[in-house]
């Protein structure tokens, strides 16, 4: 049996809490909340046998095998340097980190201490997205990807400041990731942004050449009605998901392919019963493999958020 430290007790806690009641050898055995009440009513509501009031406690739970942290992301940075020198597994809500000196000094942390890890992007385990790839079978068919990643940032008025400030960090690396995701390592990297009108008016675009010789495009328009798509283009086939979880594919005489989402996806929140699989056979097994994105990966991805951010504040 596999024992986790929960530490969070919101709502993408809860989902997580969810999936884990539903698979065999592993078990969330102890929780810690900033606020304890809420710790309290969430252990009782999971059957959560230890809850703890001080956050050193769950750090001393000799009974933890691996740790899942879903805390307010501004937090992320500060628990990671607590967590990472107890050497254990960890998993970890995107993102790890909002700044390029926290970055670098969690990677410090991460090659002293050898700890296995996973990022929290759930897109990577849709299961309707992993069913169009196995219907491409060969990635290097892929001609050209297109990710639409709006935001609809009028919509965020009661949110917190920070939160506004670093969006792109905090939600965009979901649709930014799904560039790798489908086509692999990218070679070449134009950004091109939109002068603003407003303070929140960004708007911007990604022109990629993939080392497997495909191309891609990613755009992104923050007040602009509209939201997150994906689009394939193959030789034989092209497919189509926009939303991300409503997918299908089009051959060329117009025949459509419904590519529909799991059971599991269904029953949970998209990907997450996949990823905490995933998280399972990590720990142990101790190797990483795809779609599994740790933060040695995902440091690909903030550079270039980072580098967009820069180009749009």
């Amino acid at each position: 049996m596999i024992n986790i430290g929960l530490i969070g007790s919101g709502k993408i806690a809860e989902e997580h809490a969810k999936v884990i009641s539903n698979i065999s050898g592993i078990k969330i055995v102890s929780n810690y909340s900033r606020t304890f009440l809420n710790a309290k009513k969430f252990a009782k509501k999971f059957n959560i046998k230890n809850t703890y009031k001080y956050f050193d406690d769950i750090c001393s739970d000799i009974t933890i095998n691996a740790y899942i942290i879903c805390i307010s992301c501004e937090y992320n940075y500060s628990i990671l340097k607590k967590i990472i020198p107890l050497k254990k597994p960890f998993f970890i809500e995107k993102p790890p980190y909002f700044e390029l000196d926290e970055k670098e000094k969690i990677t410090k942390l991460l090659n002293k201490y050898k700890n296995i890890n996973m990022v929290g992007l759930n897109r990577r385990f849709y299961s309707n997205f992993l069913a169009a790839l196995k219907m491409i079978k060969d990635p290097k068919k892929i001609n050209g990807i297109i990710i639409e990643g709006n935001e609809r940032f009028w919509k965020l008025n009661k949110i917190k400041k920070i939160y506004k400030k670093k969006w792109i960090f905090l939600n965009s690396c979901h649709t930014l990731d799904l560039l790798s995701f489908f086509g692999g390592k990218i070679d070449k990297c134009d950004i091109v942004v939109k002068k603003k009108n407003t303070k929140n008016d960004i708007n911007f675009c990604l022109n990629v050449k993939y080392k497997r010789g495909s191309v891609g495009n990613y755009s992104s328009f923050w007040m602009s009605p509209g939201g997150w798509s994906v689009k394939i283009y193959s030789n034989d086939k092209t497919y189509v998901f926009d939303p991300l979880e409503k997918g299908y594919s089009i051959d060329r005489n117009n025949k459509i392919q419904r590519i529909n989402l799991s059971k599991y996806d269904k029953k949970f929140k998209p990907g997450f019963y996949l990823q905490m699989q995933e998280f399972k056979k990590l720990i142990k097994t101790k190797k990483l493999t795809w779609p599994i994105q740790d933060i040695s990966k995902y440091n690909k991805t903030f550079e270039l958020l980072n580098n967009i951010y820069l180009k749009t504040i």
